[in-house]
């Protein structure tokens, strides 16, 4: 029998308890021990014939565990413990993006020397098989290009909006009471969680040496755009352009370069991404033979992601040596390439100082202007909107560009900043 212990019994790990109540034959694999925080807390859970423990270091020193299972979450202890781990020969399943993505380069370099498995499928995707897929079925089909959503928590807001024309923050306080938010949800909306996942997706995707992409010199220097400049207004806007507005994490690979970004960006209709709403995922890759598939389910929630877990343990019980041929394939450092240098077209929302300025043919001689930054203006409408919780209109004009650079944008928007009847000026990346 497989003697299995838990790091951590929270939402997840209970999660995992319930269910493999279910799944699991006891004789094959039985979860032995749990490391918890307080021995004392009250927990509607079937605990019958496991040891609860304080004690992570005893845990990860019996010589008869022989998987552990760390659901603690962020950077300390968990390293530690995963290092611990793999030093000792034991298997180790996690579902922590943050030290993947920050200390991938230790933890796979120890796990490749000491021929341990490390599983992570519930890392990224919640309950979606990403991580499997990528590691077995992408060997010949080269992939160039990823997008999609990863971070549940900021779907939900965006969609919430949407869908019941909420402005952000009650979007944002629902998804607290829901529990689809922390109290503090800080990596959720500024991007860090979506860009750990980012992180994890381009290793395997584009096959990059571990010790090169997983650490935080390499994190550091990916595009990371939050979700909370979005407003409703921009939503309307982009519906009557034919797009929805999400947040969205971007890999592509062009030559021996790459783009690993994350942030909002208008969806056209016609791509799947535009219909995935609530705290579900997606991840759409592009590759050589089979060219665009999607890969969609639930990216949050307690047993959403305890599925992941529970495949990862047994894609090790019946292979021993899981994954670790793989490491032999990732061996490339393409260079990473700056947001700012990288085609998009763009979104541009102009708020007026007052709306009799547009009789003055505004529109035509703002598209002159960009038509000088040799900027393409393909759609342009203006608009009288008013705010939520507000009664006076104010007067928005929208433009479309073609695909031109992140620095162009820059320029045509400090120029748009200073005419003197634009009162703001603001833009989106477009993804058709």
């Amino acid at each position: 029998m497989i003697k299995v212990a838990m790091l951590g019994l929270g939402t997840v790990g209970s999660s995992v308890l319930k269910i493999w109540k279910h799944s699991i034959d006891p004789s094959i694999a039985r979860i032995t021990d749990i490391v918890v925080n307080d021995l004392d807390k009250k927990r509607d859970l079937d605990l019958t014939g496991i040891n609860l423990t304080t004690d992570a270091n005893k845990i990860l020193a019996d010589k008869t565990i022989d998987i552990i299972i760390e659901l603690i979450g962020g950077e300390t202890p968990a390293l530690d413990y995963i290092l611990t781990a793999l030093s000792n020969g034991k298997s180790v399943i996690t579902a922590n993006k943050a030290v993947l993505a920050l200390h991938g380069d230790k933890i796979f370099a120890l796990a490749q020397n000491t021929h341990t498995p490390i599983a992570f499928e519930g890392s990224v995707g919640g309950g979606i098989p990403i991580i499997r897929t990528l590691i077995t079925s992408f060997n010949a089909n080269k992939i160039s290009k990823f997008l999609g959503i990863c971070n549940g928590t900021s779907n939900y807001i965006l969609s919430s909006m949407w869908l019941n024309n909420a402005v952000f923050n009650k979007s944002l306080d629902d998804a607290k009471k829901l529990g689809f938010a922390e109290s503090d949800p800080t990596y959720d909306i500024d991007g860090y969680d979506s860009a750990y996942k980012c992180s994890i997706i381009a290793t395997l995707a584009f096959k990059l040496e571990p010790s090169y992409i997983l650490n935080k010199t390499m994190f550091n220097k990916l595009y990371r755009e939050g979700i909370a400049k979005i407003t409703l207004i921009d939503m309307r806007h982009a519906d009557k352009l034919g797009y929805v507005i999400k947040p969205i994490v971007y890999g592509m690979r062009i030559g021996n370069a790459m783009l690993l970004a994350t942030f909002p960006a208008l969806i056209n209709k016609n791509n799947l991404i535009s219909e995935i709403n609530g705290v579900d995922n997606i991840i759409q890759l592009d590759s050589s033979i089979l060219g665009v598939s999607n890969y969609t389910g639930p990216g949050a929630g307690g047993d959403a992601t305890a599925a992941s877990i529970l495949a990862d343990l047994w894609n090790i019980i019946e292979t021993k040596n899981l994954d670790l041929d793989f490491y032999a394939g990732l061996t490339n450092k393409f260079d990473l390439m700056s947001i700012d240098n990288t085609e998009f077209n763009f979104f541009i929302t102009i708020s007026l100082c007052d709306k009799t300025y547009v009789k003055n043919d505004l529109v035509a001689e703002l598209v002159s202007i960009a038509k000088k930054q040799e900027v393409h203006i393909s759609k342009s409408f203006y608009s009288n909107i008013a705010s939520q919780g507000h009664t006076a209109e104010r007067t928005y004009i929208i433009l479309l560009t073609n695909v031109i650079l992140g620095t162009t944008m820059q320029k045509l928007h400090a120029i748009l900043s200073e005419h003197r009847y634009i009162d703001a000026c603001s833009y989106i990346r477009v993804i058709d």
